[in-house]
């Protein structure tokens, strides 16, 4: 089979494009967990056929300074099944003005990075629910303590003290966390994780 000059030209740029993309980095939340993106040719993905929308996705983050301007952005996320099978396609098209149109794939299956994605943000949501628990118990045994008299008090008060120092140490941890592992996995300056 002999294929043609221009298909031969739009697998080249397409392959151009997409290895130019590749240098930098996209993510955003998608019901809760962070899953990285792939940029593709930017397409009006609101105007296919089957093209369905299914949700958005939450602080948009990239290196890319091109793309910069959206970082912090929700986004809409669309099925399109003809166009692209298979995966989950984010698209700005349709939402007022905005700086830069950006078309991005991905899919919801990423193995062990949406799997720890998802670990970190069910604890991030468990501890600081349970640290804000925990600091309000403590504020009330202890102000309830002080209707007591004696050493019962200051064993009371101690405890409490205990409970509300460790209710904001989990707050600050649950806080903290995605920066603490881009410290320590040395990523390049986008906070995915």
């Amino acid at each position: 089979m002999r294929v043609g000059k221009p298909a031969l030209i739009a697998v080249l740029v397409i392959s151009i494009t997409i290895t130019t993309y590749a240098q930098y980095v996209y993510c955003g939340s998608y019901n809760g967990p962070i899953y990285d993106l792939t940029r593709v040719p930017n397409k009006n993905v609101e105007q296919f056929p089957d093209a369905t929308l299914v949700g958005q996705i939450t602080n948009f983050n990239t290196n890319d300074p091109y793309m910069a301007c959206l970082n912090g952005e929700t986004i809409n996320v669309w099925t399109a099944p003809s166009e692209f099978p298979g995966v989950l396609v984010m698209h700005n098209g349709n939402q007022n003005s905005q700086c830069v149109y950006v078309t991005a794939i991905f899919t919801t299956n990423q193995g062990i990075v949406s799997t720890l994605s998802a670990i970190l943000y069910d604890a991030q949501q468990i501890i600081s629910i349970l640290g804000l628990m925990l600091a309000i118990l403590g504020g009330a045994i202890y102000g309830g303590a002080t209707l007591i008299p004696g050493q019962t008090r200051g064993t009371l008060q101690a405890y409490a003290m205990g409970l509300i120092v460790g209710g904001f140490a989990g707050i600050i941890v649950s806080i903290l966390s995605p920066y603490i592992l881009q410290l320590i996995s040395g990523s390049s300056g986008v906070l995915c994780y």
